[in-house]
């Protein structure tokens, strides 16, 4: 077994203890690593044709600076849940085939993963139609609208969906 896929089944509480040598919270990103993160993330989504959006910190670093924001510490990603949720373990599996370390997190409609490489995370989490017109996940709802009519980016010669 491989030491991130060892890394990945520790317990919680395992990992709170050894998670701060695979990434530091509240320290920005090396931009160079970050995209190049983002690259091998995007090139495993699309390879099984999963659909992302770039939202939080990360939307906002790329729209208003073109770049991460100089203190943002993780990549924030959303999935739709009906997605995400069905292939949440396989995703998983793919992840950790790919050297990184992967922890998620299964609760329904709203679960996530982060998966950690070279220092960087980035955090996927499912959101869901919350059939009201909204998209939601576990802390606050957009409009469903804005994923009909979403903008790109380029970084690093490539596009990405943003809200």
């Amino acid at each position: 077994m491989k030491e991130n896929e060892k890394i990945s089944l520790l317990s919680v509480a395992e990992w709170q203890q050894v998670r701060d040598k695979y990434h530091t919270r509240n320290k920005g990103m090396d931009p160079n690593i970050a995209t190049e993160i983002l690259f091998e993330v995007d090139e495993i989504l699309k390879s099984l044709n999963v659909d992302y959006y770039l939202v939080c910190g990360t939307a906002l670093g790329l729209h208003r600076e073109g770049n991460f924001i100089e203190w943002d510490d993780e990549i924030d990603i959303e999935i739709y849940s009906e997605v995400f949720v069905p292939r949440l373990y396989e995703l998983k599996k793919i992840f950790i085939e790919h050297g990184f370390i992967t922890r998620e997190t299964f609760r329904g409609d709203t679960s996530k993963m982060a998966v950690f490489k070279k220092g960087i995370k980035v955090a996927m989490g499912a959101i869901y139609d919350n059939g009201n017109g909204y998209r939601c996940d576990l802390a606050q709802k957009f409009p469903s609208k804005f994923y009909d009519k979403f903008e790109t980016n380029p970084l690093g010669r490539r596009s990405y969906w943003f809200l």
